[in-house]
């Protein structure tokens, strides 16, 4: 325990004062990885601060996003006429009425650019709880054949589409604690 406080406590510090930590860190690594501790790090800087989404139906996108991103830990941040968002920590997701001049090309994810949004859902009994609200609302879910694996072996999560055909994926957090 003694070893493992001193290496998070080093890594913290180098982090703080922007020191090189490279090869302590990969030390660190190499410890975990033999005893078997979770790897904790120091908040990174997000990566991503906004992705905006233009949608067909501002009204409707506006109704599934309501229900599906405070169950997420969002929190409703902007609104106005042509839009709204959701913010949750540093990053939040902004939703736009497209103009009717670009209006007429639906979405497709398999074309070129965005194929879905991922967001952690927390607990597997927290995703499961969100699936049963969402069927409660008649949105589409994907892959139920599959569920909670249709993303591989012991990767739990809710796949389902948004009012354009927008695949969302909804992720246990705890695919992301095993070593």
């Amino acid at each position: 325990l003694l070893i493992v406080s001193f290496f998070q406590n080093t890594v913290s510090i180098l982090s703080r004062t922007a020191l090189i930590s490279e090869k302590l860190s990969l030390i660190y690594k190499h410890f975990a990885c033999e005893y078997g501790f979770l790897i904790t790090y120091p908040r990174k800087e997000v990566l991503v601060n906004h992705i905006e989404i233009y949608v067909s139906h501002l009204t409707k996108s506006r109704e599934f996003y309501d229900l599906l991103l405070p169950k997420l830990g969002y929190r409703l941040y902007q609104e106005w006429s042509a839009g709204f968002s959701y913010r949750k920590d540093e990053h939040y997701v902004v939703f736009v009425q497209v103009a009717e001049k670009h209006a007429s090309l639906p979405y497709h994810r398999c074309h070129v650019g965005l194929y879905h949004l991922a967001f952690n859902g927390g607990s597997r009994r927290d995703v499961e709880r969100l699936k049963k609200i969402l069927q409660e609302h008649d949105v589409p879910l994907l892959y139920e054949e599959r569920y909670p694996f249709a993303g591989g072996e012991n990767y739990f999560a809710l796949y389902l589409e948004d009012l354009d055909r927008i695949k969302i994926e909804v992720i246990a957090n705890e695919n992301f604690r095993k070593l």
